[in-house]
């Protein structure tokens, strides 16, 4: 949008520098003022019913008042064939790349078919070059605005991809760190009164009890030591993982698997971690 009204700045600007006249002795500053406020209008209306997505039916409309104020400058391949390229402009922001291919070839049959019956038509193979040469150009223009409005389509697409998934991870580290709080506190608290329940048992009357049941008690205090490591194994893989990421945050954002040798140096001189620690135990 801004880039149009630029276009209608300079153009407004070109015909006031150099006062020319059309149809009827019509001034072109006059036209161009007339095109800037259609524009302006319907620019207003687009920004009013459709935010979200631009009126098609707004690039359905540019093209007839572009033909008919380039008809009424009278002057084959005068500064009013720019008003082609906006319409063009206007299709490719609203319609669809197969829309606008369309919308663009429909601006260049309305060039082609108006020029030979403008007042100042020279009916020479020269003005015949020109017009093939303004006609190219009009549809090499579209083609180019189709491209890079399917490639900004893309590259939008792309990134909202990627926010999403960044969203997905934010969610899941939350509950990851949900589920770690909820371990350390609704399992790790209660089972350390259980282990110490067991643990009393065991030794206050362990020695009155018949060995089956001292076997079962025996068993169910190993079962609670290993439930125990397990929980322990796991809020401390969380707290390694934290560490590192905030090692590779601090590095640049470099890959886990990178960092984790810097982070293993630093950690040298802590007690080695068994890998089976880190392996998931079976309750027996």
């Amino acid at each position: 949008m801004l880039l149009r009204w630029i276009t209608l700045a300079a153009l407004l600007a070109i015909v006031v520098m150099q006062p020319a006249v059309g149809y009827r002795r019509l001034p072109m500053r006059a036209l161009v003022a007339l095109f800037a406020g259609y524009s302006l209008v319907v620019d207003l209306l687009s920004l009013r019913v459709a935010r979200s997505r631009p009126l098609v039916a707004t690039a359905v409309l540019t093209l007839p008042a572009a033909a008919g104020l380039y008809a009424l400058g009278a002057e084959p391949g005068g500064v009013l064939f720019v008003l082609f390229f906006l319409a063009v402009d206007y299709a490719a922001a609203s319609m669809s790349p197969r829309g606008t291919l369309l919308y663009v070839a429909a601006a260049v049959l309305c060039a082609a078919a108006i020029d030979p019956l403008l007042p100042r038509w020279g009916h020479t193979m020269a003005d015949v070059r020109l017009l093939a040469a303004r006609l190219v150009i009009l549809a090499l223009v579209g083609a180019g605005m189709v491209i890079l409005t399917r490639r900004l389509g893309l590259e939008h697409e792309a990134s909202r991809i990627t926010r999403d998934e960044a969203e997905r991870l934010e969610a899941l580290d939350c509950l990851r760190a949900d589920f770690v709080a909820s371990v350390s506190h609704d399992l790790r608290t209660p089972l350390t009164a259980v282990r110490a329940g067991l643990g009393m048992l065991e030794t206050g009357i362990g020695e009155r009890l018949p060995p089956e049941e001292r076997q079962l008690l025996s068993d169910a205090r190993l079962n609670v030591e290993r439930l125990r490591r397990l929980i322990d194994d796991l809020l401390a893989y969380n707290q390694l993982e934290a560490g590192a990421v905030r090692r590779c945050s601090r590095t640049g954002g470099k890959s886990l698997s990178s960092c984790a040798p810097v982070y293993l140096s630093e950690c040298s001189a802590c007690k080695p971690i068994s890998p089976s620690h880190l392996m998931p135990r079976m309750l027996t």
